[in-house]
């Protein structure tokens, strides 16, 4: 069987992993689909390798460019494409929930519609992300309900919407989607001083946590918490599971850290968003400590996958400190 080059088989000390540099080659083409770019130049004839091939030699440059940016569309783009039909029964069998709390009929329907509309709009805008302001939409009572069922249904396809028109947490869920296969939930963080614990809530979350291909995790139809109105979605995160998260604080740098699941924090008697769980933070001895907002959650611990990916495409990665600094005397 002949051998492609570049399928070498001995260990190289410069790489990160302690696999064969296969792997990391590998890496390359996630980075290249990330970014959209062709797989062209890796498939062009090579000369023989070298004993020793330097990885920035093979890094691919990925990049996210934002084609439009939509200030306002007429109203028929939100409350449903005009014409077009949603069959909600076949809907609400394939996506049967766990219970049903404040959510009606109407609000199940004008979700569905949502979900319709942002598709359509992904495919007249040539786009495979979509990031919305859907809080002040929501709180001036311009739409009957928010995007958060749609988006959990979208995150579930494993298209990205992000919420309020937060760019680089599009990117980070869109991190999370193309690299891990498995959708993020972009949240809210609050540091819960009294048990140490980081709560990470927000009102939507794809629910086939453990990969596209995977069975859903069981989940309870809720309204907005903020605005009692519509439909979002209360997933039910499985307790003692390792969660990654993941954040860019700019293009060229990421916040990346881990920890595991609490708890699933009912609302109420407890306030804030719908999906809402309690994540004890590894090597992190105060949760206020913990950087970033809107971190993208994703459950696994991915910290390895995840640095291996930065390295090769030279994108700094950054950790919360695991220690309070001291104030200086």
């Amino acid at each position: 069987m002949k051998t492609n080059p570049l399928h070498m088989a001995h260990r190289c000390q410069s790489c990160l992993s302690r696999r064969r540099c296969l792997q990391l080659i590998s890496s390359a083409t996630l980075g290249l689909t990330f970014s959209g770019g062709s797989l062209a130049a890796l498939a062009k004839p090579r000369k023989a390798a070298p004993d020793f091939v330097d990885p920035a030699a093979l890094r691919p440059k990925p990049k996210v460019r934002v084609d439009a940016a939509i200030l306002e569309m007429p109203r028929p783009y939100w409350l449903g494409w005009p014409g077009t039909t949603y069959d909600l029964d076949a809907r609400q069998k394939e996506y049967g929930a766990k219970r049903v709390v404040e959510p009606t009929w109407e609000d199940s329907l004008n979700s569905a519609r949502a979900y319709t509309t942002a598709k359509r709009l992904l495919a007249d805008e040539q786009s495979n992300a979509l990031s919305m302001d859907c809080l002040g939409m929501v709180g001036d009572r311009l739409v009957p309900t928010p995007p958060c069922g749609a988006w959990t249904i979208l995150q579930d396809e494993g298209i990205t919407a992000g919420c309020e028109a937060d760019l680089h947490g599009a990117t980070s869920l869109m991190l999370t989607s193309y690299l891990l296969d498995r959708p993020g939930f972009m949240n809210d963080p609050v540091a819960e001083t009294a048990k140490n614990l980081l709560i990470v809530a927000h009102c939507t979350s794809g629910t086939r946590l453990n990969g596209f291909d995977k069975p859903k995790a069981p989940y309870v139809l809720r309204d907005h918490s903020e605005s009692s109105l519509g439909l979002s979605v209360q997933v039910l995160w499985p307790i003692g599971q390792p969660v990654t998260l993941i954040r860019f604080s700019n293009p060229n740098e990421l916040i990346l850290d881990t920890g595991t699941v609490v708890s699933n924090v009912e609302t109420p008697p407890a306030g804030g968003c719908r999906t809402n769980l309690e994540v004890r933070m590894d090597n992190i001895e105060d949760c206020r400590d913990v950087l970033g907002f809107h971190q993208v959650v994703t459950l696994g611990h991915h910290r390895r996958v995840v640095e291996g990916f930065c390295q090769l495409v030279g994108i700094k990665v950054v950790h919360s400190p695991p220690h309070t600094a001291l104030p200086k005397a």
